[in-house]
């Protein structure tokens, strides 16, 4: 059940552009990793709501750049999605920045006049579209969604007003959960602290009883 004012697309009806370079190494390209400070963005550093660069990550060359990324170039906005090992992890493009797409990581461009690329970043984290992509997956130890088959699920949209308010609620409240977690560590760093003094005798505790 869905409200009137929603439709329901085929996910590849909503797809303006897919870049795809899974299986590019630069040893294919007749070259290697280094030599400038283009990341290069694999199933390893997307991770489930945005990229992480502490994990292990490769950087590459203009030159490697301009070689690999052949069929189009990344833009803000645009969804990532893992496709396999492990299946799912949906992030964005944050910036303007140059990115090499690399190991099991397709990004996504939605044609804006049905879907603005917002709502998809969070909708194929959901539930629902994430149990439709291991149902037509594939494989045992590791478990992956071939392009012919993502591209057949079915995806829930209002209509792009009301996609860019949900959006603008789920990102609000992401930004929130971040800046209390980060309040919260804050706080256990400053206990911690204070901890190590009154229990290593730095700072007295009878004054403070005595008040």
């Amino acid at each position: 059940w869905i409200p009137q004012e929603w439709n329901v697309h085929v996910f590849g009806d909503l797809v303006e552009h897919i870049i795809d370079f899974r299986g590019r190494t630069p040893k294919k390209l007749g070259m290697d990793w280094g030599g400038g400070d283009i990341l290069a963005l694999s199933a390893n550093n997307v991770q489930p709501g945005g990229i992480d660069v502490s994990r292990e990550a490769y950087f590459g060359s203009a030159r490697l750049y301009r070689k690999w990324m052949t069929s189009g170039e990344t833009r803000t906005g645009d969804v990532l999605l893992t496709m396999e090992a492990p299946l799912g992890n949906v992030a964005q493009i944050p910036d303007g920045s140059k990115y090499i797409l690399s190991q099991r990581v397709i990004a996504l461009r939605f044609k804006t006049d049905l879907v603005l690329n917002d709502f998809p970043f969070w909708q194929m984290q959901a539930n629902e579209f994430q149990q439709a992509m291991v149902r037509r997956s594939t494989g045992s130890t590791a478990t992956g969604i071939q392009r012919a088959e993502l591209v057949k699920l079915h995806f829930k949209a209002p209509p792009v007003g009301e996609q860019a308010l949900i959006a603008e609620r789920l990102f609000s409240i992401e930004r929130k959960l971040v800046n209390e977690a980060a309040s919260l560590e804050k706080q256990r760093q400053e206990k911690s602290g204070l901890m190590d003094d009154l229990l290593t005798g730095r700072v007295r505790v009878t004054p403070l009883l005595g008040q």
